[in-house]
């Protein structure tokens, strides 16, 4: 097929890992087509988006009025008349909506994303998140999201494409970061030759266990650790203000976000990710195992995908903050030579596994198939 030319819906263009699965499929389009186009209300990502060849349309899709949702329907019917689009691919669920209209108002294919696993606690609520699993194919990022939509939705079993989330692994490698890049990190979070760093990146909240990673701190036995949380903004949550009192005291760094979460993990000797809500897919531990460095995560979830306990990484019970100092303490143990063997293995099994190469691929194949 010489033209493919497919529409990503999603509500906005901002950081997050929905938003980086859209221009890494951008980017992997125009490798191959000449236009590639994607629809949101806009944000920050706009412009990397435009530098990768990408098109950008300016819609109010992150709004769930269903008027707005029907309006929204009109636009996207029009532009796939304008721009002769093949494929419309929603990335979310109130714009997913809308695109779902647009497609069978011009009859093109209709593909989905299931990037979470949504919660249903009555009918109406049951029945919106069931947009993401009426697609004519329908990609499930991971097989727990797999499960997830077989158990919920089984009628639309049959449209499920198990294409698991990837990560760009040529640019997570340990190659990619210079020893004068880690030094210069490490000096910047208080950290000398001698200290050993235990990392949690991400966004601050509830449900991604930073408090039981200081709980955690705070029961290690030995005076040359570092606990170091990575991702809150310049404007403090009263969240981030209860975790810093909670860290008093104790070895801990509290770290805004980085534009280089490579660097981070290579000046980190371990990667924690203690959620205490199932992951979808896991990036971090992806992210992570590609820079060869040992991760401990919970064991529920996509991460049980990403991480084999005992020989890629570590896996915790969930909510369990002395399960988390048992093996805190075991890696603090462990030898040069396990570390560097469960690193490589770790390397091993997210770039066989969970390639971005791999993912987009996959996806590009599907909407082949689906618009023949």
């Amino acid at each position: 097929m010489s033209r493919l030319r497919v529409l990503q819906v999603l509500p906005e263009l901002q950081m997050g890992g929905v938003e980086r699965a859209t221009l890494d499929m951008v980017a992997a389009l125009r490798k191959q087509f000449p236009e590639t186009y994607v629809a949101s209300q806009g944000g920050s990502l706009v412009s990397e988006l435009n530098h990768l060849g990408g098109i950008h349309i300016t819609l109010p899709l992150a709004s769930k009025n269903p008027l707005t949702i029907f309006s929204n329907a009109r636009a996207l019917a029009q532009l796939v008349r304008a721009y002769n689009i093949q494929v419309i691919h929603a990335r979310s669920r109130a714009p997913g909506w809308s695109a779902l209209l647009a497609a069978r108002w011009t009859r093109i294919p209709f593909v989905t994303t299931y990037h979470g696993a949504y919660r249903s606690t009555n009918f109406l609520k049951a029945f919106y998140n069931s947009i993401m699993a009426r697609g004519d194919g329908v990609i499930a990022i991971s097989e727990f999201i797999a499960h997830h939509i077989h158990h919920h939705y089984p009628s639309y079993s049959k449209r499920v494409h198990l294409i698991h989330e990837g990560i760009n692994v040529q640019e997570f490698s340990p190659t990619t970061v210079s020893n004068t890049e880690i030094k210069t990190l490490r000096t910047s979070w208080g950290a000398t030759d001698e200290t050993i760093i235990f990392l949690l990146p991400g966004r601050i909240s509830r449900i991604k266990g930073q408090a039981i990673f200081i709980e955690a701190i705070k029961h290690l036995k030995n005076k040359h650790i570092l606990g170091v949380i990575l991702g809150h903004e310049e404007h403090k949550s009263s969240f981030l203000k209860e975790l810093e009192k909670l860290s008093e005291g104790l070895p801990i760094r509290f770290v805004p976000y980085t534009p280089n979460p490579k660097a981070a993990y290579a000046a980190a000797n371990f990667i924690v990710c203690p959620s205490l809500a199932p992951e979808a897919f896991g990036r971090i531990t992806a992210e992570a195992g590609a820079m060869e460095r040992v991760v401990i995560t919970t064991n529920h979830g996509a991460t049980t995908e990403l991480c084999q306990s005992g020989k890629t990484g570590f896996l915790i019970p969930p909510n369990d903050s002395m399960a988390l100092v048992g093996i805190m303490q075991q890696a603090l143990e462990m030898s040069p030579h396990h570390y560097q063997t469960i690193g490589k293995a770790a390397r091993a099994h997210i770039c066989q596994n969970f390639s971005l190469e791999r993912m987009c691929d996959e996806t590009i194949n599907l909407y082949k198939e689906l618009s023949q």
